[in-house]
């Protein structure tokens, strides 16, 4: 009897052989193609495409012509000779390389007319060229027009000749590929089929004889079970052949997975046990990381441990120093449900956890039926089954006692957990510890760095900036004093007008003092806030009065609005209200030169403020109101807007040379706003002016 494997090697090896002679044929078959595609593609396209390229450049030659003809400029009839040499050169590389790759085509003859047409027409247009030199252009024109064209007409008519012969040639390629393909078409169509049928009847013969035993086998297959791990039912083949080998292979290959089925379950239980084992570690670990201090520590430690071991209760007991005297006092627990009067607080060697606490020793302990003690829960009360004592130690030392009560014993996983997070929760405790001091102390630190660093830059600038700012008006007061006192004549003509500088200097060191004395006030937090009624309606007689002359001096429109809904009375402090508003329309009228300055008072529900002190304290119940100071003025840039809110400073150099000032009124502004509750915004626009706003709660009543 043949054994299976002779049988797929004859029924292959005709198959392959076969296989071979088609190859074979389809190899001479398609290397004919491949020769009509190489002439298609090597000589007849490549020559149609030299020959449209050539066409193209003597078009483009042509054209130059006559432009050429035509142009009065020099310079431009030198740039067309450029081109008619570029294309000129162009065109013959065209026909060069047709000449150099004729091939089979015996068109040497058709391509010498046209290189000597080429040549004939660039002769004429070499005699173009003498006659335009010469200033003749209508001479020019009829060389053009009655040889050139001539000349041209011929030389296209052989070039079309010559692409005409090229496409036939690619033509006659291509109808004789196709009939080759159709060929290796009609042999891979009949060569297939009679494969098919020889691997249908080989295939045949192959399982008629071992299609017998082989359902027997599979029939066995199917009822395998993988779930079977302790048994599995085996193969009875009694053949020599093949199939015989199979069953028992088959049987063999069962009782080896039986035996590996039971080491991968054993295996996997304790990846799944090391796997569940880090995931815990792992999530108390990242938690040491999160937590604020201890007592978060411990109740997050209890909420994750006591149902990872199935405890039903847990409490944690943390090491205290009072009074140079030790104990173990409970800062955590879980489900915790003892009585009320349950100790707390433990000292070493008292109970189970003070002693837990002195040996460093775990404390297991199996809970009787008959104790007392239940544990409650939602369907009623239970008796724990075992009470865990569990040190937790750092450094050689205890630093807390965590106990744990569960309804069932603690398995060895549960005991390998806590054995592993006993150290690892002792570093996290003195951890927690350590950082919330260091937390602190950084803080306390860089507060004071902060305060200095404030402080140091506040007067270094005050003293650069006073020093400035001083020198000027006490320069004109000291020269113009001098000048009365060793001229007493010429100082009773000009007496009055020295005087006026005097005064005009000594109100200016007085703004600047008073400005200093309200800022260093506010600074030290010594600045009296005096809340009263404020009236809302007289407050634009009052800036009307101390700004209307200056308008008029400018030559500006000052307009104050207010809106009909404001209040009469507005609880605040007044005098300074009036010194914010003051002094933004002064910076208003100061770097304003044309066009308006304008005052707007309206109403604002105190829900809507879009900004607050921060330390205000805010009445929902009370009234709010915006007052915007707007200005056509020379505007802020937008990298400039915080700057000129901080002491000493303004948007740029070239702004405290033009307009001068100290830096100081914005700053000024923007403290007595924090002050009286409220903020100040900014719009601005470089070179268009700009728009502060001053958002103020009503202060509540004293």
């Amino acid at each position: 009897m043949m054994s299976y494997r002779k049988k797929q090697l004859l029924g292959f090896g005709v198959i392959l052989f076969a296989l071979m002679i088609l190859l074979f044929v389809l190899a001479a078959m398609l290397d004919g193609v491949r020769q009509n595609l190489s002439e298609i593609m090597d000589e007849c396209y490549d020559k149609v495409s030299r020959s449209a390229a050539f066409r193209n450049n003597f078009a483009y030659l042509d054209s130059e012509v006559g432009y050429l003809i035509n142009e009065n400029d020099p310079q431009q009839s030198s740039s067309h000779m450029a081109q008619i040499d570029r294309r000129s050169q162009a065109a013959y590389t065209h026909l060069f390389y047709l000449q150099l790759h004729i091939g089979k085509d015996g068109n040497g003859v058709l391509l010498g007319s046209i290189q000597q047409g080429l040549e004939r027409y660039m002769d004429v247009v070499e005699r173009i060229d003498n006659v335009l030199d010469q200033g003749d252009s209508e001479g020019a024109s009829v060389l053009f027009v009655e040889e050139a064209q001539g000349i041209r007409t011929n030389l296209l008519r052989n070039l079309d000749e010559y692409t005409t012969m090229q496409e036939n040639k690619m033509q006659a390629a291509q109808q004789e590929a196709d009939q080759r393909f159709s060929h290796i078409l009609m042999v891979s169509a009949i060569s297939a089929l009679a494969i098919i049928l020889i691997g249908v009847a080989s295939a045949t013969w192959v399982i008629r004889g071992t299609g017998r035993s082989l359902r027997r086998v599979t029939d066995l297959m199917d009822q395998f079970d993988p779930g079977a791990v302790e048994h599995m039912p085996r193969l009875s083949v009694d053949t020599n052949d093949e199939i015989g080998n199979i069953a028992h292979g088959y049987n063999h290959m069962l009782g080896a997975l039986e035996d590996h089925n039971r080491r991968v379950g054993e295996f996997n239980q304790r990846i799944e046990d090391n796997n569940w084992l880090q995931t815990k570690l792992n999530e108390l670990v990242l938690l040491y990381h999160q937590v604020p201090n201890q007592e978060a520590l411990a109740g997050m430690f209890l909420a994750i441990v006591a149902p990872a071991v199935h405890a039903s209760s847990g409490l944690f007991y943390i090491r205290e120093k009072k009074e140079e005297q030790i104990s173990f006092t409970r800062i955590a627990s879980y489900a915790d449900d003892g009585p009320q009067d349950t100790q707390k607080r433990f000292l070493p060697g008292e109970g189970l956890i003070g002693q837990a606490a002195i040996d460093g020793q775990e404390i297991l302990i199996d809970i009787p039926d008959n104790y007392p003690g239940l544990m409650r829960a939602g369907s009623g009360r239970f008796r724990p089954k075992q009470l865990w004592i569990i040190p937790i130690e750092a450094e050689d030392r205890v630093e807390a006692v965590v106990e744990l009560a569960s309804l069932q014993p603690f398995s060895p996983l549960h005991r390998q957990l806590i054995e592993q997070l006993r150290s690892t929760l002792g570093i996290a405790l003195q951890s927690v510890s350590g950082r919330a001091e260091v937390d602190r102390l950084l803080h306390e630190a860089q507060s004071m760095t902060e305060e200095l660093r404030r402080s140091s830059q506040y007067k270094s600038e005050f003293l650069a900036n006073m020093s400035h700012e001083l020198r000027t008006p006490l320069n004109s007061i000291l020269i113009l004093s001098q000048l009365i006192a060793e001229n007493p004549e010429e100082a009773e003509t000009e007496g009055k007008s020295y005087a006026e500088i005097i005064h005009r200097s000594g109100e200016d060191l007085l703004s600047i003092v008073n400005d200093v004395l309200d800022l260093s006030k506010v600074e030290a937090g010594m600045l009296d806030i005096n809340q009263e009624a404020f009236s809302l309606r007289d407050f634009p007689e009052l800036l009307h009065y101390g700004f209307d002359a200056l308008a008029k001096q400018k030559n500006i429109h000052f307009e104050i609005s207010l809106a009909e809904d404001l209040p009469d009375f507005f609880y605040t402090d007044g005098k300074r209200l009036q010194q914010i508003i003051k002094n933004l329309l002064s910076n208003a009228f100061k770097f304003t030169q044309t066009g308006t300055v304008s005052c707007t008072l309206h109403p604002i529900d105190i829900q809507e403020l879009p900004c607050i002190a921060p330390d205000a304290r805010v009445d929902p119940n009370r009234n709010a109101i915006a007052i915007t100071v707007q200005d056509t003025g020379i505007g802020i840039a937008e990298d400039k807007r915080e700057v000129i809110f901080e002491a000493f400073r303004q948007a740029d150099g070239s702004t405290e040379r033009m307009y001068g000032g100290t830096g100081l009124g914005l700053s000024i502004c923007r403290e007595f706003a924090r002050l009286l509750g409220g903020c100040i915004t900014l719009d601005s626009v470089e070179g268009q002016g700009s728009s502060f706003t001053l958002y103020l709660p009503e202060m509540p009543e004293s």
